[in-house]
């Protein structure tokens, strides 16, 4: 960090920024996933890059909540069988009863396969 930003406090900064900076060290109540940066000069390095490469823009964060659900599924079938289902729950902050609603999905996916051939397999 350069020397003249030693002495940038939290304080210094616009509202915005700061709660950027405690979504990013504290977390948020609402957050299904926890940040992973503990330190707050990391923190606010990152905070100054990303408002120097975006300086003066409208800058919109979409959600990437399609995404985050479908790894999370994966990671469900990945470790089915191998992780118990109060395990991946904790991990993936789905309840148990999403868990056990992939395994019926997938169940459900297999079954039809059996009973239908490759031609006739409807769409998924």
């Amino acid at each position: 960090m350069s020397d003249w930003l030693k002495d940038l406090k939290k304080e210094d900064l616009p509202e915005t920024y700061q709660n950027m900076l405690r979504v990013l060290i504290e977390g948020d109540d609402g957050m299904k996933i926890k940040p992973s940066i503990q330190d707050p000069v990391m923190a606010l390095q990152v905070i100054i890059a990303l408002s120097v490469y975006y300086n003066k823009q409208g800058f919109y964060f979409s959600g990437i909540d399609a995404v985050i659900k479908q790894k999370k599924r994966e990671f469900v079938i990945k470790w089915q069988g191998r992780k118990k289902v109060a395990e991946l729950a904790r991990i993936t902050s789905l309840a148990e009863r999403s868990i056990y609603e992939i395994y019926e999905e997938l169940q459900r996916n297999k079954q039809r396969d059996l009973f239908c051939k490759t031609e006739e397999r409807p769409p998924t």
